[in-house]
Formats: C-alpha cells, structure tokens, sequence
C-alpha cells in the first residue's frame, strides 16, 4: 500500500489541492487512510457494495458511504471530484464492468482533477506470472484490460496520461494508470 502512495506522489498525483475524493472499493480502508493523511480532503466519499465494511468505514473515518449499484458512480454530480481512485478492485470484474466504472470515473473527475486506477494488463503477464496465476487457481482472464484501449478511452475525455507503474499483487502484479483532467 505504501509502495503505491509513494509511486502516485512521485507521479504528482498529491502536489495539488485535493479537497474532493472519491474512491471505489476501499474494502477495509488500507489506501483511504494513507489518502486521507496526506491529502485531508474537506469530502471522502466512497462506494462500497460491502455493507460491513460500509458501515465501519463511515464510522470510524467519517467519509460518505454512497449507495452503490456495483457498476457506476450515480451519486456522485459530474466534474466534482479532485481525486477519483481505486485499488486492485476492477481486476475482478468483467471488462465491461471495467468499463463502465472508468467511464464513471472520467466523468465525475473536475478539470484538474485526477484519476487513478490499477488494471491487469498484458504488461503485467509473461511466462513465469502466468505460471503463478494458472498454479493460483484464480482466473481473471476475462479481466484483462488492454493498457492503450484505457489511455485512448481517457484521452477522448481530456485527460492526460500522466504515468504509470507496476506493483505486486499476488500472485502477479497489477498496473497503475494515472491521468489528470483537462
């Protein structure tokens, strides 16, 4: 978790005001804390389909938990968000859950706003991780995202790709993707 806050500070994502943040899927609330310490948003708000988890990080973190429907952000007005991001949440989804979620996340992003994202890509594949992910039993095949359909699909809603980078994520890894708004 660390590692990915320090690739997305390298990257910039944080040397800007962030008052507004919405972040899919944070499960236990492992990157909403690290988030939230380095940039002490005004307004978090969240979408979990995890009612538990929901609750609790509502509770103890005092964020907005949104409604949620599993595939989009509808609560949440466009061009309103200065931090839009989830964590290893979308590799588990079919790819046009996928998209829909980008879509969704393009969309309420502000102008200067940024967007973060990890997905499976074909750059996170060669012999020896395909070996792990076959051994693993998990298939996540249907997930696999093709990393220039994503930049093109954010360039054709202004955005800049900023950068990325790749991190582990058992049994193989996973790769980030951050653009910002224009």
């Amino acid at each position: 978790t660390q590692l990915t806050v320090d690739k997305l500070a390298e990257l910039g994502v944080f040397n800007r005001t962030i008052n507004r943040v919405c972040e899919l899927g944070p499960g236990s609330g492992r990157y909403l804390e690290k988030v939230k310490a380095v940039c002490k948003p005004e307004h978090y708000e969240i979408y979990e389909t995890s009612k538990p988890w929901r609750e609790y990080l509502a509770e103890k973190h005092g964020v907005i938990a949104q409604p949620t429907d599993g595939a989009s952000l509808t609560a949440t007005p466009s061009n309103s968000i200065d931090l839009v991001h989830t964590h290893k949440m979308l590799y588990g989804n079919s790819i046009l859950t996928i998209f829909r979620y980008l879509m969704e996340m393009a969309r309420v992003a502000r102008s200067g706003g940024v967007v973060v994202f990890d997905l499976l890509t074909a750059e996170c594949i060669n012999n020896e991780l395909l070996a792990k992910w076959v051994k693993s039993g998990v298939d996540h095949a249907n997930s696999m995202t093709p990393r220039q359909t994503a930049i093109d699909y954010f360039a054709s809603q202004g955005c800049h790709y900023v950068g990325g980078f790749i991190v582990p994520m058992e049994p193989g890894v996973t790769e980030y993707l951050v653009f910002e708004k224009r």
